[in-house]
């Protein structure tokens, strides 16, 4: 009995290395992007990238990636391939083609890719600017849009709340009795936009900071055969 389950455990082993191993096998793949099928080719690495993905086998994800990001090059869709350059990307920041195994156009198109999806390291300075631009320039432009406008309506409630109060008050700073409670909301809203801007700025300060891209020094290549 138990040689019956050694050996159905041993099947099952090598049935689901066999599998893995098909799922990862792309040489059909590049033998249709050699073939200059290059349709076909996106297609097919579509499929691998698929089987593959559910596995977290990131290196073998990269190298479909990046084949398929050529494919679709060859095949004249570069929006498809800065899509899937960009993916590849966000998995793997520091990942470049080989020029010894790409032509130009690709990596031209890579490169494009790399810009609009990775942030771009930035002088400290920005990292302390108001308005959402740090998150802009980390490419956030979802957040910096919504930093931004708080900060924004939170400083002019402020400084409408700064004027009005100072409007209610005479040459003597007095203020009239019927104008009282006028200024004391005027002065809340002053403080409230004023404490709302303060939180954001800094939230936008320490935010930034975080998500602050570095110089990339240390950069990985694609070993791909084309």
């Amino acid at each position: 009995m138990r040689r019956i389950q050694f050996a159905v455990l041993i099947m099952s082993i090598l049935l689901a290395a066999s599998i893995n191993a098909q799922q990862n096998d792309t040489s059909l793949c590049r033998s249709l992007y050699e073939q200059g099928q290059y349709n076909a080719a996106t297609e097919c690495f579509s499929k691998k990238a698929f089987l593959i993905e559910p596995q977290g086998n990131e290196a073998a994800l990269l190298q479909v990636y990046s084949d398929l990001g050529a494919s679709y090059v060859m095949a004249d869709e570069p929006i498809m391939a800065k899509a899937v350059f960009g993916k590849l990307l966000l998995l793997s920041p520091t990942y470049t083609l080989d020029p010894d195994r790409f032509p130009p156009d690709i990596i031209s198109i890579f490169q494009l890719a790399r810009k609009e999806y990775l942030p771009e390291s930035y002088p400290l300075r920005f990292s302390f600017a108001p308005g959402g631009i740090p998150q802009y320039k980390n490419k956030e432009k979802g957040k910096a849009f919504t930093v931004g406008a708080i900060q924004a309506l939170a400083l002019a409630a402020s400084i409408a709340g700064y004027v009005n109060y100072s409007s209610k008050k005479s040459d003597l700073y007095v203020i009239a009795e019927e104008d009282v409670d006028a200024a004391r909301l005027s002065s809340r809203m002053h403080t409230i936009g004023f404490v709302t801007f303060s939180i954001a700025y800094v939230y936008s300060i320490i935010d930034g900071l975080i998500h602050k891209p570095t110089e990339r020094t240390d950069v990985e290549t694609g070993h791909n055969a084309h």
